[in-house]
């Protein structure tokens, strides 16, 4: 009995070294596995955060060209007396051949409310024949005739046909629009809006305006007795999201990521801007996106300050993106 127990016992001592070795090779593959996977995680996480900071880049790139498009207005304003219709389209003429998401450039005068109907009289002569100070009723109808302390309305407006039923529109009429110029007279530098909506031939169009204020060689009083520079007008751009980002990345290669645009400073119904994948190809999508279901996944975060609001580039793999940094 004791001699076939110990034989039995001595077939099993046989395969322990096999069980062995097997355990110690699972445990050799279970942690080179978690290595490589680790590895790969820093890898995609290190790419993807390399990819989002090139693309917010670029975008502040794009950004810097349309500012300082708008301060070579401002200092061309400044530096002449008065400029007139064609000096202004002259001027805007480059600077609109070379950027396709501009939807309009304008100067938007400041106009006392004592010398509106000198100042409509004097377009009037200068062949603006049937300009007139316009605004939006609270019924959303086109009024003429209200009364105001103050008017800015848009004046000179490139392309012309593409916006000349713009042209008298009071831009301070809307209270929000209101508080943006005052905000841009008060701090002299560039402000730009929330998302703005436009009715375009194909369909809805979404774009952000910034506005430069520029100030006369004249100084006025202000509330507390100080004297500051006399405010003339705003040079205001409108400008197209969907051709800004194409611009901007025109010359990027795919990337195989998503990224999202959104716009923190307004309410959050209106956060969203833009979102857009770069594959094979770039493109667009104004389907809104929920931010904070992004913020869950893996993703990489890079912020842009944008005339005094502050927008957020964030950037989201695709299996393509993941699939190009397998190693198993």
């Amino acid at each position: 009995m004791r001699s076939a127990l110990h034989r039995i016992d001595s077939s099993r001592l046989l395969y322990y070294p096999t069980i062995f070795v097997v355990c110690v090779g699972v445990g050799l593959s279970l942690l080179s596995y978690h290595i490589v996977a680790e590895s790969e995680h820093v890898v995609i996480k290190r790419d993807l955060s390399q990819a989002a900071r090139r693309i917010a880049a670029l975008l502040e790139k794009g950004l810097d060209k349309h500012r300082f498009e708008l301060v070579s207005l401002q200092a061309f304003h400044e530096a002449s007396e008065k400029i007139t219709g064609n000096e202004f389209q002259r001027y805007v003429k480059s600077i609109l051949i070379d950027s396709s998401d501009i939807q309009a450039l304008a100067w938007i005068p400041r106009v006392p409310g004592d010398r509106l109907a000198s100042f409509v009289e004097e377009a009037h002569k200068n062949g603006y024949l049937d300009f007139q100070v316009r605004e939006k009723g609270p019924s959303g109808t086109i009024v003429t005739g209200l009364q105001r302390d103050v008017y800015f309305p848009i004046y000179y407006i490139e392309p012309l046909a593409a916006n000349e039923d713009l042209v008298g529109l009071n831009v301070a009429s809307e209270p929000k629009m209101a508080q943006i110029l005052q905000r841009a007279r008060d701090i002299k530098k560039i402000v730009a809006t929330g998302k703005v909506e436009l009715a375009g031939d194909n369909g809805k169009q979404v774009a952000f305006q910034l506005f430069i204020p520029v100030f006369s060689k004249d100084e006025s009083t202000d509330l507390v007795g100080q004297l500051r520079p006399l405010l003339g007008g705003f040079y205001a751009g409108t400008y197209r999201l969907d051709k800004f980002v194409e611009n901007s990345l025109v010359h990027e290669s795919p990337l195989g990521i998503e990224v999202h645009i959104f716009d923190n400073t307004s309410p959050k119904s209106r956060k969203f801007l833009i979102s857009y994948l770069t594959n094979d190809s770039l493109s667009l999508s104004l389907e809104p996106q929920d931010q904070s279901s992004l913020h869950k996944g893996l993703h990489e975060a890079v912020p842009l300050k944008v005339g005094q609001r502050k927008w957020l580039v964030i950037a989201t793999t695709t299996p393509s993106f993941l699939a190009a940094r397998h190693n198993w």
